[in-house]
């Protein structure tokens, strides 16, 4: 989401999100103008709600811009080590790193979810078991399996004024 905000931003602003993130109060307050960025705007939320992403059976209160960040950058880790899996198959190294990367996420969640910090640490003691050699049911996740089924976001946005779209000069 914030990535099409910033390639969107020259031309258009935000105007609805799904996850609803943000209200648009144009129509009832008088805060349009060009110094409003209504994109600023919606990217503060983003990073402070992106935490509420991870987990839908929760909606938490906002987290600060840093911790957004570091769940995204943990999240990002997490969706390339996967992408090597799936390229070249399991190997230990990319266990590792998302053993890694999933102990970084609990320890940041624990600070807003206790739920969702149990179902990450779930996770990754299964990881742990298969790395040691264990045979490992991951079907058999009572807390972390019941996130998935979900995860479509969109945005829609507006065209800025046509002011916005023509060079001067």
């Amino acid at each position: 989401m914030a990535d099409a905000i910033c390639a969107l931003d020259r031309d258009f602003d935000v105007y609805g999100s799904s996850s609803h993130m943000f209200t648009d109060w144009r129509w009832y307050k008088d805060i349009h103008g060009r110094s409003q960025s209504f994109n600023k705007i919606a990217l503060n939320i983003f990073w402070q709600n992106i935490h509420n992403l991870i987990d839908y059976r929760y909606f938490l209160k906002p987290v600060d811009k840093e911790t957004g960040v570091q769940v995204m950058d943990i999240c990002n880790s997490v969706f390339e080590i996967s992408i090597l899996v799936q390229n070249s198959g399991i190997q230990k190294s990319y266990l590792e790193n998302i053993q890694e990367q999933l102990q970084k996420m609990y320890h940041i969640t624990s600070g807003f979810s206790v739920d969702t910090a149990s179902a990450i640490k779930e996770f990754e003691e299964k990881v742990l078991q298969f790395l040691s050699g264990h045979k490992v049911d991951f079907n058999n996740m009572t807390l972390f399996a019941p996130w998935f089924g979900r995860g479509q976001q969109y945005l829609s946005f507006i065209r800025k004024s046509q002011y916005a779209l023509t060079k001067v000069g």
